[in-house]
């Protein structure tokens, strides 16, 4: 399995360990080796995607994991209502970010900042992720 470079947000795996190698991604910039390499290594993935994000559309991330679905990936998109880019950022605020050429909107910038309730969502749904991972992984070690 090829590894990703790392995101600036808060998760980019594969972590790997024993047969162990989710993938999750909180902001799937390289969509196209994203998607070449869920199809040759097969390891579950979970897409974490603010529904506002105008930086990278969440609607992109939701055919992308529909797609794969349909060839028996093990993927699944969450979108976080009222979120944008970086929703998952510890602090600050919404801002706008005029300096990003390349959003949705050429030349209007991206909106990017924290959204604390989704945060505390997305974080527990990634440990419950993890937990269920490698507790299976742990179950076939021993086999």
């Amino acid at each position: 399995m090829r590894k990703m470079r790392p995101s600036r947000s808060f998760s980019t795996c594969p972590a790997r360990r024993r047969s162990f190698a989710p993938w999750l991604r909180s902001i799937p910039a390289a969509q196209r080796r994203f998607e070449s390499a869920i199809a040759i290594g097969g390891a579950a993935t979970r897409i974490h995607i603010g529904e506002l994000d105008d930086w990278t559309p969440a609607a992109t991330c939701v055919a992308l994991g529909a797609a794969l679905a349909r060839r028996g990936g093990d993927l699944l998109v969450t979108t976080y209502p009222g979120s944008y880019h970086a929703f998952d950022s510890p602090g600050g605020r919404v801002v706008q970010r005029l300096d990003v050429p390349n959003g949705m909107h050429p030349g209007e910038g991206v909106h990017v900042g924290p959204n604390p309730a989704a945060r505390k969502a997305a974080n527990a749904s990634v440990r419950t992720f993890l937990r269920e991972r490698l507790r299976r992984d742990d179950v076939e070690a021993r086999r």
